[in-house]
């Protein structure tokens, strides 16, 4: 495995993108661990799916850029999970055994989709937008993004280092869950060693 509620951050200056369906491109797939769940009392793996939505641009730092959603789920294909659901709808058909087994989340990374936008509000009263559904593009549809694709994994060999040019929230995300914090307090595999117990 080469490892969707979104919001603004409190006191952001980006307007809310307006509801309503835009084609769209998988530009990042992030792997976050397993994160807690208050509601069910649980560790659960979950992972990010982040969109450009290429139509849609704002200004970011005297810069025209194209609008990015994203939207958290968990890393299941269990029958009723969000995921399936959504991935089945994203790519028009439903999964094979062989693909229940095992499915590579890369296989939709730079995929372009429809997304349909929604607005919700938040327990603080603060109205966000979220993806109510993915489906798959039209025929005779075409989207292209701009920005690179990024697909991120906890079991990367370099997995620290790489997650420090991710985007801050995302970040704090994966530093809240317990497989990060199972990295980090890992031993290194290094002892003492005296130096003058060094053949060199």
């Amino acid at each position: 495995m080469s490892n969707l509620t979104v919001s603004a951050p409190e006191g952001s200056k980006i307007p809310v993108i307006e509801p309503g369906t835009y084609p769209a491109v998988c530009i990042g797939i992030y792997d976050i661990g397993e994160q807690y769940n208050e509601r069910y009392q649980k560790f659960t793996r979950k992972c990010i799916f982040q969109f450009e939505i290429p139509s849609e641009t704002i200004l970011v730092e005297d810069e025209e850029k194209p609008r990015v959603i994203s939207e958290t789920y968990t890393a299941s294909l269990a029958e009723k999970s969000n995921l399936r659901n959504v991935l089945e709808g994203w790519r028009g058909r439903q999964f094979t055994q062989d693909e229940l087994r095992g499915f590579d989340l890369e296989n939709v990374l730079g995929a372009p989709c429809m997304l349909s936008i929604i607005h919700a509000e938040s327990s603080k009263g603060n109205a966000f937008a979220k993806i109510q559904s993915i489906s798959k593009l039209p025929k005779g549809f075409t989207v292209e993004s701009e920005t690179p694709y990024v697909i991120f994994s906890l079991a990367d060999h370099d997995a620290l280092e790489r997650m420090e040019s991710f985007p801050e929230w995302i970040q704090k995300r994966i530093k809240e869950s317990s497989t990060y914090n199972g990295l980090v307090s890992a031993p290194t595999g290094f002892t003492d060693v005296n130096e003058d117990d060094l053949p060199f």
